[in-house]
């Protein structure tokens, strides 16, 4: 008996003319699959890792209800100090803080609720990843400009604090009895805790990584100045003369809750 010389069931005949033929040999080629080129040997090169160099400056900004001046904050940091990581705690604000900064390129730390300005600091130190870490607050109350001087000095070792109460600084469209309040906390919080810094409950400073590490943090509210201060003798600490602006917008969120807290802080940094 004799071979079959007919072609398989699944294969086309290849007689014909030569267009016929050429379609049938299309016909033989398997249909496009994207996986083919994820299979392709010249695409098996193994690719090193990409390494991100960790910014040399972070800066942590808590908020609680700062959409309305965040945007200029934001801009103003990036103009005084380009490449710097910016990290805005948010306290479960409820105008779009935090959606704000995402869409101005901040990192964003939500929390779930309001739980107070020195733990917020904390939590942005524990995510970011700069040598030197500063703090200041979202209301336009603290320049931005200053920035780069303050860096200048925690870069050399030492904690850079933007100062009122030296020579340069000052404090404007403050009442009277406000001004009275601030510079007599100060005051009773140099005596008890023998600290130099002549502003050192400023919400504004610059220090090295490793001042915020040796800190074991016990201060409430904005004194967290207080407790590097304290847990740092050994470091220098340069006051830089600015002017305290009053918030540009919202409400301040100094009150009676502020003032006890104040009066707790200082007890427990000189236990």
């Amino acid at each position: 008996m004799r071979a079959s010389t007919s072609p398989p069931l699944d294969e086309p005949a290849l007689g014909g003319s030569d267009l016929e033929q050429e379609e049938a040999a299309q016909a033989l080629i398997p249909p496009f699959q994207w996986t083919d080129i994820l299979r392709a040997p010249w695409l098996r090169v193994k690719v090193a890792p990409v390494a991100v160099a960790s910014p040399a400056t972070s800066i942590i900004v808590p908020t609680f209800n700062e959409a309305a001046s965040l945007p200029e904050l934001l801009l103003r940091i990036r103009r005084a100090v380009p490449g710097c990581e910016v990290i805005v705690v948010d306290d479960s604000s409820k105008d779009g803080t935090a959606e704000a900064a995402e869409g101005l390129g901040a990192r964003v730390l939500r929390r779930g609720r309001k739980l107070g300005l020195a733990s917020a600091v904390l939590d942005g130190f524990e995510i970011s990843r700069g040598g030197v870490v500063g703090v200041l607050d979202a209301d336009l109350s603290h320049p931005p400009e200053l920035i780069p001087r303050l860096i200048e000095i925690a870069e050399g070792g030492r904690i850079a604090v933007a100062s009122r109460y030296v020579a340069g600084g000052r404090v404007s469209a403050w009442a009277l009895r406000r001004r009275m309040m601030s510079r007599a906390g100060a005051s009773v919080a140099r005596l008890a805790l023998k600290i130099e810094v002549r502003d050192c409950m400023s919400g504004f400073f610059f220090a090295p990584r490793a001042a915020f590490e040796r800190t074991q943090f016990r201060a409430e509210g904005f004194k967290l100045l207080l407790n590097v201060l304290v847990d740092n003798p050994g470091i220098d600490a340069v006051e830089v003369p600015y002017e305290f602006s009053e918030r540009v917008h919202g409400r301040s969120k100094l009150g009676a809750g502020e003032i006890l807290s104040f009066w707790r802080t200082l007890r427990a940094l000189r236990a």
